[in-house]
């Protein structure tokens, strides 16, 4: 029999799908203190929420005539009709907070305006309003929610625990703050303050007081410009975590979820961070509230976007840029034995300005030394691109060094030089992947000619001692190696020219029906990466050339492989790309190669070239560096 619910089940059945846990209501009362004017926001809670939930602000209040209807459903200020939906400005619109909150607990609430002389106090109990009175207190809201789900014991039941619940109302806060850096947030939990900013702080500021000195030392701004306007912070290649809980977007001020912007910034991280690592960030976007959609979703945290592609597109871009702009060798946070309790973690790689090429010995200027505008600026506009000496630089040729394969297995130095085309000249000054808009004169790793070779450690290590500068670079050969060929063959696909190999022997596969699908879907991007391959009958292709990296004993496997990555992307090539590029490490020289000194110069020269020469393709270093005062202080030579 089909009956219609009474309105009290309806009620809490709403309330269940807005509050569905503690921090649903931490979320909806502080959002409508910032939609309010607040400057100052405190929090309090016990038993991660479960049994009290505090939040006081200084915003415009809640005149005395209109406090009750806040607490009705559906009932907000923030919008009159439908049509308002697409204009938002606010973070809260539906109307549905107060008044699910009161569903499904017992709530205490005092309010006042400036223009009121007291205040107004209402207390809902079981949904219900029990008492209203007039009370003393100064401008602003505060909300007490006590016995949260008390009514519905099934859905207090499958809360987490304390802890959990805790941390999720932690998270949110760390999420506003960062979101409002202009405001002052305090949060205490069971009497203890965990968390408080200052009011006007700037997101640098803010970001210093959540993650400490190490994380604002990491951070690069980002700016960009289009439909939707980019700016804030992202972490540099030696910042990273082992989740994305310092991962942050928000869009009009609101905090979102966004798996195409989030995919979008992390796929500027791959081969510059280990793999299974997550890149921190801080990002805000800025739009016309036209395009895009927040209302699709309940928690208003799931949003859809006006042309997404371009957004991403934007979005790589410039992050890419602030990534490539100035990049730190990677170091190593390790515990100083010999160092008092205060210093016993400290970061041993330090960013500095680069010399130039006219005075590669001049001593480098430390970090910590004040640097001039104009000196920051300079610094600001560095490439990683590697800057051809003037000596041997001609405007007509090309000049790179290449390590190749002769039938020992070894790699010897070659030097090539070969006329460039005026296309070709026009093509390099447009591609965006691998041109510099200008000459530069640094870059992340010294020239050859201000190292001096030491030797090899272990057939792994090369060890190189800085002229001028009493430090220690350790090359990781395989490491460097394999970047090198990752940004060859990612060079070579930019170019069009991937330089095949045909096999002696056309080699004929048999598909599966997913295999066959994803060959009829990628079958121009694999000729586009190099492979010769084509229809051989129903179910089967035959192979006759992969291209020159990764011929293998197995030539057959790499296609299939990527056949069978699952790939649900619009444009396959680039994701195709990356993982062939990926692949190169199988081309490199292995740990335990002897190579000859004439080899180690080609190998350093090769890395100096690279776009991004500090990590090879998963994300590990391949070169760190050691100051003489490491080992001093490892030696007690120092205190």
């Amino acid at each position: 029999m089909i009956r219609q619910l009474d309105e009290e089940t309806i009620k809490r059945i709403a309330a269940g799908e807005v509050i569905e846990r503690p921090v649903s209501v931490v979320k909806e009362l502080v959002e409508n203190a910032v939609d309010a004017g607040a400057d100052e926001i405190q929090v309090q809670i016990r038993d991660g929420g479960k049994s009290l939930i505090s939040v006081t602000d200084n915003g415009s209040g809640i005149a005395k005539e209109e406090i009750e209807t806040a607490f009705l459903p559906h009932a907000t200020s923030k919008i009159s009709s439908f049509t308002d939906l697409y204009r938002l400005h606010s973070l809260g619109f539906r109307g549905e907070a107060l008044a699910s909150i009161v569903a499904v607990s017992d709530v205490e609430a005092q309010s006042k305006t400036a223009e009121e002389t007291t205040g107004i106090a209402l207390r809902y109990s079981e949904g219900k309003l029990v008492e209203r009175k007039t009370v003393a207190m100064g401008t602003g809201t505060r909300i007490v929610v006590s016995n949260l789900f008390s009514h519905i014991p099934v859905r207090r039941t499958f809360l987490k625990s304390d802890v959990a619940e805790s941390n999720a109302i932690s998270r949110f806060l760390y999420t506003m703050a960062i979101g409002h850096p202009e405001i002052a947030f305090r949060f205490y939990r069971d009497e203890k303050r965990v968390l408080q900013t200052g009011k006007q702080q700037t997101l640098e500021e803010t970001l210093l007081v959540l993650y400490g000195r190490s994380y604002q030392d990491a951070i690069v701004p980002v700016q960009g410009q289009g439909r939707y306007r980019l700016s804030g912070v992202i972490g540099n290649n030696t910042y990273y975590r082992a989740n994305r809980q310092m991962q942050f977007l928000f869009v009009n001020g609101r905090a979102i979820m966004a798996d195409v912007i989030r995919e979008s910034v992390e796929s500027c991280y791959r081969s510059l961070i280990p793999n299974g690592r997550y890149p921190a960030f801080q990002l805000f976007l800025e739009t016309d509230p036209e395009n895009i959609d927040v209302n699709i979703h309940p928690n208003k945290m799931t949003i859809q976007f006006t042309e997404a592609d371009k957004l991403q597109e934007m979005i790589r871009q410039s992050v890419q840029e602030a990534l490539y702009r100035k990049p730190t060798i990677p170091g190593e946070e390790e515990k100083d034995l010999f160092a008092t309790p205060e210093e016993s973690y400290r970061r041993i790689i330090e960013q500095y300005a680069w010399p130039t090429k006219q005075s590669d010995s001049a001593q480098v200027r430390p970090k910590k030394e004040p640097l001039s505008p104009q000196q920051e600026e300079r610094i600001e506009k560095i490439h990683i691109d590697r800057t051809v000496d003037e000596n041997t630089y001609s405007p007509n040729t090309t000049q790179e060094f290449t390590l190749s394969s002769d039938e020992s297995g070894l790699f010897v130095q070659e030097e090539v030089n070969s006329p460039i085309s005026s296309e070709e000249e026009d093509r390099r000054e447009q591609s965006s992947f691998f041109s510099s808009s200008e000459e530069e004169e640094y870059g992340p790793l010294p020239t050859f000619s201000g190292l001096h070779y030491l030797g090899s450690l272990f057939r792994v290590y090369l060890l190189f001692e800085e002229r001028g500068r009493d430090a220690l670079l350790i090359m990781d050969q395989h490491a460097a190696h394999e970047r090198v060929n990752y940004e060859r063959f990612l060079k070579q696909a930019t170019a069009g020219t991937i330089v095949q190999q045909r096999l002696l022997k056309p080699v004929i596969l048999s598909l599966t029906d997913e295999q066959e699908a994803a060959y009829s879907s990628r079958h121009e991007a694999l000729i586009g990466l190099g492979f010769d391959v084509a229809s051989f009958g129903e179910g089967r292709v035959v192979l006759r050339a992969v291209p020159t990296l990764f011929r293998s004993a197995n030539d057959a496997q790499l296609l299939l492989d990527l056949l069978d990555m699952p790939i649900d992307h619009a444009d396959e090539y680039d994701l195709l790309l990356d993982q062939m590029a990926m692949k190169a490490c199988k081309a490199s020289v292995k740990q335990g190669d002897r190579l000859s000194d004439a080899e180690v110069i080609a190998l350093y020269e090769q890395l100096c070239a690279c776009r991004y020469p500090l990590t090879c393709p998963h994300g590990r270093p391949t070169v760190i560096r050691r100051e003489k005062k490491d080992f001093e202080k490892w030696f007690m030579r120092v205190k």
